[in-house]
């Protein structure tokens, strides 16, 4: 085998490697962000049950996935019965892979973009069975806000009758309530 040949050999080979990791590259990659991140940066988090998925029929079609949910539950954003999420089609551009037929139950982490709502793979969305640290952390994070609002209430009116008793009877019926 001449020199000539074996370079030829040789630089097909580093070809054919390099484009088989260049296929690798255009994967979808990312890291999920942390509770409270992806809870900021949502629009809506919710509790859903899938209803229908609309999956374009074109293969190479770029239009998304559409996932139609029954929303028992909402933690952040506006509250309706039935919500469509929209997510990429394939897994390579981070969409979510609602695959399933309808019927499993998700908590989703849905954004906007150009007025619709959509989720992706970098996202915490998760079936509802392997999202309970993030289910936990949601209900403990409402149920201290609304412990938080009843406090603030209490001490609101609190405030407001020490201040109407003062001003109506002087500090003698305040120090006899006490």
């Amino acid at each position: 085998m001449s020199k000539t040949t074996k370079l030829s050999a040789t630089a097909i080979f580093l070809i054919c490697l390099l484009s088989f990791f260049t296929n690798k590259a255009l994967a979808c990659s990312c890291i999920t962000p942390p509770f409270r991140e992806m809870y900021d940066a949502s629009t809506l988090v919710f509790e859903g049950t899938v209803i229908d998925i609309e999956t374009p029929k074109d293969e190479y079609s770029l239009e998304p996935v559409n996932v139609m949910f029954h929303v028992p539950r909402v933690w952040k954003g506006k509250s309706e019965n039935t919500i469509t999420i929209y997510t990429e089609k394939h897994f390579i551009a981070c969409g979510y892979p609602f695959r399933d037929k309808p019927g499993n139950t998700y908590l989703v982490y849905a954004y906007e973009l150009e007025g619709q709502l959509n989720t992706n793979t970098c996202s915490r969305t998760r079936l509802r069975s392997h999202a309970l640290e993030n289910l936990f952390r949601l209900n403990v994070r409402n149920n201290l806000l609304g412990v938080s609002a009843i406090i603030a209430s209490i001490l609101l009116i609190g405030t407001i009758l020490v201040l109407f008793l003062r001003r109506r009877h002087g500090q003698d019926s305040i120090n006899r309530l006490l």
